[in-house]
């Protein structure tokens, strides 16, 4: 029972992922701010992510190659939405020292990936990624409460995306930080809402996404 409510709440995500593709697609030449577009970009690198892992879960067929691409790709995720964070803050106070921040970090992401076998999910690497995440989404709401924006907070796209992460990492960071250490130890963990935190993360941030290309394409 506890695998096939992982495996729906596994195939949820995957769809709201696709629902995110198409409605970058869709917000792509009406879109206000035109930085938004770029997140068409992270979509399509995360359904290609998505697809192998959706067929070797589901046992459709195995690709050999889909853990290595999905922990590949934390580098590209990471960047990415460190660098719109960075770009959304209402201020440039303290960027350099954030940018040197993202460096060593992303150093560290770099370390534990060519350390280890691509082929399993490296959780070290995924946790390092989301507790950055943390703490840039941290920093830019500690700004945006500083320097109240003229308009409703909640018309700002970067405010949703922003909200999203913080969200998905904030579930996930406590759980794939210990599970190198359960799978090494062959402990085995069957608590389903904990072994499905960072599922239900990532199926919020999604969400979280498509609310921000609607605020994007608001008149």
């Amino acid at each position: 029972m506890t695998y096939k409510i992982s495996l729906l709440i596994f195939n949820v995500q995957c769809l709201i992922i696709l629902g995110a593709l198409l409605s970058s697609f869709r917000m792509y030449y009406m879109c206000k701010p035109n930085y938004m577009k770029l997140f068409i970009l992270y979509s399509i690198v995360a359904n290609i992510v998505m697809v192998p892992l959706f067929f070797g879960t589901n046992k459709i067929f195995h690709i050999g190659f889909a853990n290595g691409l999905n922990n590949l790709s934390i580098v590209f995720n990471y960047t990415f939405l460190v660098f719109f964070i960075l770009f959304s803050m209402p201020d440039r106070k303290g960027i350099t020292l954030m940018i040197i921040g993202y460096a060593i970090s992303t150093c560290m992401i770099f370390f534990l990936l060519i350390n280890k076998n691509l082929k399993i999910p490296i959780q070290s690497a995924f946790a390092l990624n989301h507790f950055g995440l943390i703490c840039y989404g941290t920093v830019y709401l500690i700004k945006i409460f500083f320097k109240i924006p003229e308009k409703l907070i909640t018309e700002i796209p970067s405010f949703w995306v922003v909200m999203g992460v913080l969200i998905c990492s904030t579930l996930s960071f406590p759980f794939v930080s210990i599970l190198d250490f359960l799978r090494q130890n062959g402990i085995v963990y069957n608590n389903l809402l904990i072994l499905n935190l960072p599922n239900i993360g990532y199926s919020i941030m999604y969400l979280f996404f498509i609310k921000a290309f609607k605020c994007s394409t608001r008149k």
